[in-house]
């Protein structure tokens, strides 16, 4: 498989973290990609911003980034570039390519002998097997995970389900995982829910096979999340431009999978105004974003560490340096985080296939950390005890 220039095509990622874990594979110089992940860390250590609320409308065609340069004090200028909180020339941070130091590549050895893009398989643990759907396969429990009156929680995976069913089964044993592979391009992905009853179509699916695997007259997602790797946050592009839709997802997880293109001297912010409104809503904790980032600069786009410190950009906030931590999986190396309400972004040093992979096996401490808690406090809490916390 190849990277080509298609800003909406880029191939697979994972992650992982206990407390905060991180593993799993992806691609880098080569710019083949495989899948597949494996092991865990974990890093409790979780800043909590304590910063007021603040939920942010779609702003169109308003560049963004034109808004908040009126909005923001004047970036300071350094000759040698400076950190992330700095700019050159009027470039905001976020534009800055990875540095050099961060273009690391580890062999199978240094990783621990694993190969993040192949990684072992342990089963299928507290879940059946796959079942398909018309859409994608469905991994559900064999006990527990619908209540008696059909409600279920559900994360639907896009690009990579069998390395993504590996980490899941590690720490899941009742929410239903939805996994779909389209491809390796991200425009399979975009053009499959460009139609605004396609992702509410996927529901539906799900919603009945629960009902008719369980006997169970009707069955209804209670809590949803949305998952990708790689080329599979093209989908969830599409499901958050569309109002109805996007209200349906309390989470969201991108595992070093967001890509835009360059438009002039800066990002198509268009296309990435979907994921800014929600990560404002993440910030007002009143939904979860996690995304991750490798280190990897693709040829004629903008690679995901732009495309992530755009985000916390648009947050009126800066990445902060971060060192490398002994519970990274397979040969991670962190260098950057930010942490904002329940926005929370992690960037990492590689730029090799393997590096791009170990991405996957973050998902594990991510859903652990993260998601498990935020839904059994909202399973516990009434309807009308305003924002979500955990």
């Amino acid at each position: 498989m190849t990277l080509g220039g298609d800003p909406w095509g880029v191939a697979l990622a994972a992650e992982r973290t206990r407390g905060e874990r991180q593993h799993f594979p992806l691609a880098a110089k080569s710019h083949r990609w495989s899948t597949r992940p494996h092991p865990a860390a974990t890093d409790v250590s979780r800043a909590d911003a304590a910063e007021p609320a603040f939920v942010g409308r779609a702003i169109g065609d308003t560049n963004l980034v034109d808004l908040l340069r009126l909005l923001q004090p004047a970036m300071a200028k350094r000759p040698d570039g400076g950190g992330p909180e700095t700019a050159e020339r009027g470039v905001p941070f976020y534009m800055r390519k990875p540095p050099a130091d961060t273009q690391t590549t580890k062999n199978v050895a240094e990783r621990g002998g694993v190969n993040p893009c192949s990684t072992l398989d342990a089963g299928f643990g507290r879940y059946d097997r796959w079942r398909p759907l018309p859409l994608g396969q469905l991994l559900i429990p064999t006990r527990g995970g619908v209540a008696s009156d059909g409600q279920f929680d559900l994360v639907i995976h896009f690009h990579g389900h069998e390395a993504i069913r590996k980490e899941w089964v590690k720490v899941m044993d009742g929410t239903l995982l939805v996994g779909i592979d389209l491809g390796t391009a991200s425009s399979a992905y975009a053009a499959q829910f460009e139609a605004l009853s396609a992702f509410s179509s996927l529901v539906n699916q799900v919603e009945t096979a629960v009902a008719k695997t369980r006997g169970l007259p009707r069955a209804k997602v209670r809590n949803l999340g949305l998952s990708a790797w790689s080329a599979g946050y093209a989908a969830i592009g599409q499901i958050l431009s569309q109002l109805d839709s996007a209200k349906r997802v309390d989470a969201v997880i991108l595992l070093d999978g967001l890509h835009a293109s360059y438009v002039g001297d800066d990002l198509d912010t268009r296309r990435l105004s979907p994921f800014v409104d929600f990560a404002r809503l993440a910030k007002a904790r009143r939904k979860f974003m996690y995304v991750s980032h490798s280190s990897i600069i693709p040829p004629d786009y903008a690679s995901t560490t732009e495309t992530e410190n755009y985000l916390v950009f648009a947050l009126s906030g800066t990445p902060r340096s971060a060192s490398a931590r002994a519970v990274d999986p397979w040969g991670l190396e962190l260098n950057s985080r930010f942490d904002s309400g329940d926005f929370h972004m992690r960037g990492f040093d590689g730029d090799d296939e393997m590096d791009h992979c170990a991405q996957i096996g973050l998902l594990d401490g991510v859903l652990d950390s993260f998601l498990k808690p935020r839904w059994r406090y909202r399973a516990a809490s009434t309807p009308d005890e305003g924002p979500v916390r955990r």
